[in-house]
């Protein structure tokens, strides 16, 4: 009875409280910096489907109308693993410049204006700037002719990193075209 009884409370221990083995950070190591890029760089055919990044994409991410959340590390990797199927090498510099970073990004896929909010309890995390950016998408820069070669317009907003507690499930809310968008992500389940 007891070797039932004790993994059936280790279970549910577990369900209520989860262990929090990642949770975004503000700072990463170089060591931690340089496990980003190898890991992006091994995984660059698949990257938004690994166990990493998935927890980070918001609906179907990269698709049209979805999102992602950049973190310093899903920065690396994503950059990384898009140098790697372009046979190139991220440069030092772009390694530093993301890991100098103060902010967590939240990249949205649209052709329409947006406006974007980050929800954690009840505190409203408004964004330190808004860009918009009109490139080729991710999509098309990792599935080559597979995809539309047409160009796709970014939204991405900087959430300063002091705001937000990596603890905490987050609602990103954004707005385009008279319609709401809300997404929950769990900020712990991903570096």
């Amino acid at each position: 009875m007891e070797k039932v009884v004790m993994p059936c409370i280790v279970s549910i221990f577990l369900y209520l409280f989860p262990l929090n083995l990642y949770a975004i950070q503000p700072e990463l190591s170089d060591k931690e910096a340089q496990e980003a890029v190898n890991y992006g760089e091994k995984n660059s055919r698949t990257i938004f489907k690994t166990l990493e990044i998935l927890p980070a994409c918001l609906a179907a991410w990269p698709s049209m109308e979805s999102g992602l959340v950049r973190s310093k590390y899903i920065n690396l990797a994503v950059t990384a693993a898009k140098k790697k199927r372009h046979r190139e090498k991220l440069a030092e510099a772009e390694i530093k410049d993301a890991m100098t970073s103060n902010t967590l990004e939240v990249l949205i896929q649209t052709r329409e204006d947006v406006t974007i909010k980050l929800i954690q309890h009840d505190k409203v995390i408004e964004p330190v700037s808004i860009a918009y950016l009109d490139h080729h998408c991710e999509w098309c820069d990792f599935y080559g002719d597979k995809a539309s070669k047409e160009n796709h317009e970014y939204v991405i907003a900087s959430f300063p990193y002091s705001e937000i507690n990596p603890k905490l499930i987050t609602t990103v809310i954004f707005w385009n075209g008279g319609s709401e968008r809300q997404h929950e992500v769990n900020l712990s389940q991903f570096k």
